[in-house]
């Protein structure tokens, strides 16, 4: 008697196919943002705009020598496209009279480790008693990325500070001059992009896959997923304050390195007793790779925004977690659990392979 494949095997493995044809989008994530540094007075606004030149190059063709770096050389030649694009997509009121942006000064600055910024210096003067700023922010959001973000870090005329991200359903701050209104954090959009982080970012879905798809006990299953969690959220944290930094030239083959390991272990091991001290491990690694977008961004207060980014990391992942495990379960009661297993963790470890040869050369 031939035994039906299961509805929820087919729907797996649709799943899975559906996640390992997209081999380049393992090292993107959400690979478009921007970084704002406003600092209010009582006459006026500082406001510095850091933007990634690969996003503005197509639009305003700032790599002159088209040898796919742009240069501060290069973008001063562009000033006055670069200011009229900002002009354009940035407007700043303040008692609802517009205010136009005054350049101070353009520079080439490094964010994080080695990533190099466009970074603009531009005034805006109240030329009055204001009571409140309102910042609509478009760049980019509309033209060319509806996923960009820029994370905004905001202090006060009292030196309190506020950290705010726009995006495309958050284009609009307002800023109380009046200190006392105080600075509340919008913790939502930390959570939801953390949840988006690990989504989009199929080199962690896959090592969970790995990790996850050998039939286990589910108490075997709750120390995996809390060694990875504890593992992550530790290195998360040092690298996204800037207290340990490693390249992401070294963290990203790492990262592909564990899928290939967990990949080979469930193909040659029948036991796997101590699997969560191993996650424990990599986690400390994947926790660079989830601080990369991160990394350098805070210079105000950072405990709450950190903590709601790792919110979402670890609520996106109980959700992949809660649609998996039922069919792992499923699967594993079937006759055809070993070939299963063989068949996806060798897809897997093939995939891992590709992106550390990928992500060396």
């Amino acid at each position: 008697m031939i035994q039906r494949t299961p509805v929820k095997f087919v729907l797996f493995s649709l799943l899975l196919a559906w996640m390992l044809i997209q081999p380049e989008a393992a090292m993107a994530h959400n690979s478009s943002f921007g970084y704002s540094n406003v600092t209010l007075t009582a006459t006026g606004m500082r406001y510095e705009l850091l933007l990634l030149p690969d996003e503005i190059q197509p639009i305003l063709s700032l790599d002159h020598d088209q040898d796919g770096t742009v240069t501060i050389e290069e973008a001063n030649q562009k000033e006055s496209e670069l200011l009229a694009f900002v002009a354009r997509w940035m407007s700043v009121k303040a008692e609802n009279s517009e205010l136009p942006p005054k350049f101070a000064s353009m520079e080439m600055t490094e964010r994080g480790v080695g990533l190099q910024m466009i970074k603009l210096n531009l005034n805006y003067e109240f030329g009055k008693t204001v009571n409140e700023v309102v910042i609509k922010y478009d760049i980019l959001v509309t033209t060319a990325s509806p996923e960009h973000r820029n994370f905004a870090n905001i202090i006060s005329i009292d030196g309190s500070t506020k950290e705010f991200v726009f995006d495309k359903d958050h284009q609009i701050l307002k800023l109380g001059m009046n200190p006392s209104r105080g600075w509340i954090f919008d913790v939502w959009a930390y959570i939801s992009f953390g949840m988006e982080h690990l989504f989009t970012g199929y080199d962690h879905l896959l090592f969970l896959l790995g990790l996850v798809i050998v039939r286990l006990k589910w108490r075997e299953y709750l120390k995996i997923v809390t060694a990875f969690t504890v593992g992550h959220s530790i290195t998360l944290a040092l690298a996204a304050t800037g207290m340990v930094s490693i390249p992401g030239s070294i963290i990203e083959p790492l990262i592909a390195l564990s899928i290939v390991f967990v990949a080979a272990e469930n193909l040659l091991r029948k036991q796997h007793k101590w699997r969560w001290l191993i996650t424990a491990f990599f986690g400390l690694i994947h926790g660079f790779g989830f601080a990369g977008v991160l990394e350098g961004r805070f210079t105000g207060h950072i405990a709450l925004p950190l903590f709601s980014f790792n919110l979402g990391i670890e609520i996106g992942q109980l959700i992949v977690l809660a649609v998996l495990l039922p069919i792992i379960h499923t699967i594993g009661l079937t006759r055809w659990r070993t070939q299963t297993l063989y068949a996806l963790s060798g897809m897997i470890g093939l995939f891992g392979i590709y992106w550390f040869i990928e992500r060396v050369v």
